[in-house]
């Protein structure tokens, strides 16, 4: 900090740190890039390059889940720790109807939270069931999560094993959030997503064909593997790895 820096006036202060700012964050990322660059050289995995990335895979989860996108489907919105849900992710929207048609549009959010009755105009009843369905076939990589209070109905029933996460009435806040984040955790986080490409491209092509995939894809770039990719079948995982390492940069 430069001499007498307190006695400087406010303004004087902010183009200081405007300045600084201006000429540290090039080196910044100048910094963070070799070091990622640097990493990918040795990997053997892509697990190896998340771990690079994340020293701690136990605070991983409430990191990606901050990330994601969310929207609460009910009628009866009161139900549900809103307040907590809008902290918890980065941002959750909430509607108290919705209409077939909007599949496509709820397909856009990361978490999708669905009550089974009550919501769906053309169908009161049981038109969640349909929704998830429909949403289904957009081929987004949604997580869904069932909300319902009735137990004794087998619709219900198939409705709550059709979606990735199942919740009952009254929700609390704590089950909520343990639920979704071991979700995270083993489907839909960086480790799992790397643990399951690295298992199927080791299977299908070997370790030393990992070995080449996995620094490409930290160097940036998998375009040359894109054939052993799709031959795996582990391109919607590479795609969702690469979205969530940048969205928790």
């Amino acid at each position: 900090m430069p001499e007498n820096f307190d006695g400087w006036s406010t303004l004087a202060q902010n183009v200081y740190f405007w300045i600084v700012t201006i000429a540290v964050t090039p080196v910044a990322f100048a910094i963070r890039y070799l070091k990622r660059i640097r990493s990918g050289s040795r990997c053997e995995t892509l697990l190896d390059h998340v771990n690079s990335i994340f020293s701690d895979e136990r605070n991983v989860a409430p990191l990606v889940a901050r990330a994601m996108t969310c929207v609460i489907v009910d009628d009866k919105l009161d139900d549900f720790p809103i307040d907590f849900m809008r902290g918890f992710f980065r941002s959750a929207e909430v509607r108290s109807s919705v209409s077939l048609s909007e599949a496509g549009t709820l397909a856009g959010y990361d978490f999708i939270l669905l009550d089974v009755a009550g919501v769906v105009r053309e169908d009161l009843e049981f038109g969640g069931a349909t929704l998830i369905d429909d949403i289904r076939r957009e081929g987004r990589r949604n997580t869904i999560i069932s909300v319902s209070s009735k137990k004794y109905d087998i619709r219900a029933g198939e409705y709550f094993l059709s979606a990735d996460i199942r919740i009952r009435k009254p929700i609390r806040i704590e089950d909520i959030r343990q639920q979704i984040l071991a979700h995270i955790e083993k489907k839909i986080g960086p480790h799992a997503l790397a643990r399951k490409v690295d298992l199927e491209f080791s299977r299908t092509h070997g370790s030393r064909a990992l070995r080449k995939l996995s620094r490409l894809f930290a160097a940036g770039s998998v375009d040359k593997f894109e054939v052993e990719i799709k031959r795996a079948g582990i391109n919607a995982e590479i795609q969702a790895l690469r979205e969530i390492l940048a969205r928790t940069e």
